[in-house]
Formats: structure tokens, sequence, C-alpha cells
């Protein structure tokens, strides 16, 4: 059960990092059209960091034997949190508002 609970968990974090690294990218490539922020950039490694050791902590689950409803839901709804909070940092268009600092 570890397997399949851990394989979801991953993708939904892989999808946050995946959001993350789009987004440093279009800063490090367009710096002009995005104004960077260094705040933001600091939230932005202190997400990337926090995914990667939940991520890594997730494997102490694999001494569970019996996988109750409760902690199957705990993993996803954190998994899916660490994804919000990824998808937050780079909400799309943000020429509009005049960068990360605003």
């Amino acid at each position: 059960m570890f397997e399949y609970v851990m394989v979801l968990a991953s993708i939904i974090v892989g999808l946050g990092l995946t959001h993350l690294l789009q987004g440093v990218s279009l800063v490090a490539i367009f710096p002009a059209r995005t104004k960077p922020y260094w705040i933001h950039l600091v939230w932005v490694a202190y997400m990337f960091l926090t995914a990667v050791m939940w991520w890594w902590f997730e494997f102490r689950f694999h001494t569970v034997e019996v996988w109750t409803f409760s902690l199957f839901l705990f993993v996803l709804v954190y998994a899916f949190i660490i994804y919000l909070m990824c998808a937050w940092l780079f909400p799309g268009e943000v020429d509009e508002r005049g960068g990360y600092k605003d």
C-alpha cells in the first residue's frame, strides 16, 4: 500500500516543484519583465526545500503495515497543500501587478 500512496503523493509534490522551477526559469530568462524580488526568491527556496524534505520524510511511512483512511488523507492533503503553496508563489501573469514585490 505504501508504494501506491507514495506514487500519488510524489506526483502531486513533483507538480509543485515543476511549477517552482518553471517560475524560476521565467525570472531568470525575463528578469526585466517579471521584476524579481529577493524576499519572493527566499520564499521560493524555502518552498523548494520544504517540498523535498517532506518527500524525504514520507519514506518513513514504509514501516506502516496497516494504512487507515485518515493517514492516507493526511498524506494526500499535505501533498496538495505543498502544491498550492508552490503554485501561489508564481501565479501566472505578474506583469499587470508590477512584479513580485507588489
